[in-house]
């Protein structure tokens, strides 16, 4: 049986990898307590660096709404037009190549808010992380945990 299935009660309310370091903490503090540790009962130590805490803050924030996400996402597909749809498609399919970057731009009111909405709500319903940063605060009001290039990169205000 995998680790992952012994910590049900952490995955209702945490993402994968998270739910797994917490039960094997939990299980460590106990072992210790009895003079043992994990290494003993050839258990893997728990998996952390220093990103993790942001990272695993972002992940727990969605998880339970995957599959809403997703089915957002896959519904607003079906009313794209043919553009916002080459656009989505060619996103989604570009994600894992290392320095991939996108600018979508467009006039007011050619659904560039609508479309990024749905990119945002299907990457997090698949699990992924999605960090949207603009210049004011105004440019990510529309997206939820949007952010301004100040908070998210700790750029000094003037």
């Amino acid at each position: 049986m995998e680790l992952w299935t012994r910590c049900a009660d952490y995955l209702l309310r945490h993402n994968r990898g998270e739910a797994i370091n917490r039960a094997l903490e939990d299980i460590n503090r106990y072992l210790a307590n009895r003079g043992s540790s994990l290494g003993q009962h050839n258990l893997p130590e728990p998996q952390r660096d220093r990103h993790d805490d942001e990272v695993n803050r972002e992940l727990d924030f969605f998880h339970q709404r995957r599959n809403t996400l997703r089915t957002a996402a896959d519904t607003a597909y079906g009313t794209m037009n043919p553009d916002q749809s080459r656009i989505f498609d060619t996103i989604l399919q570009r994600l894992e190549e290392p320095n991939a970057l996108f600018f979508v731009d467009g006039r007011a009111g050619r659904g560039k808010t609508f479309l990024m909405a749905a990119i945002c709500d299907r990457i997090r319903g698949d699990g992924g992380i999605v960090c949207v940063v603009g210049t004011t605060a105004l440019s990510v009001i529309h997206y939820e945990r949007g952010r301004t290039a100040h908070s998210a990169f700790g750029i000094p205000k003037r």
